[in-house]
């Protein structure tokens, strides 16, 4: 299996949620976003590392000025 080839891995089958007729086959690769177990992992990973880094509180407020 050559993982630099989308064949080799296979591809996921997406329809569309509006419309059902249309699908979409996207290639996996090692580094796709589209894995999705793959992503529950590192979203729970990423929202536990938050949970660390934030004060314990009920409510707090992030402002996140994006550079320009």
């Amino acid at each position: 299996m050559n993982r630099r080839e989308p064949e080799g891995l296979g591809y996921t089958a997406y329809a569309y949620p509006n419309h059902p007729d249309r699908i979409t086959h996207i290639p996996r690769t090692c580094k796709s976003r589209f894995r999705p177990v793959r992503a529950k992992v590192q979203v729970d990973k990423w929202v536990a590392d938050m949970n660390r880094l934030f004060p314990n509180c009920p409510y707090f407020h992030i402002t996140c000025t994006v550079p320009s």
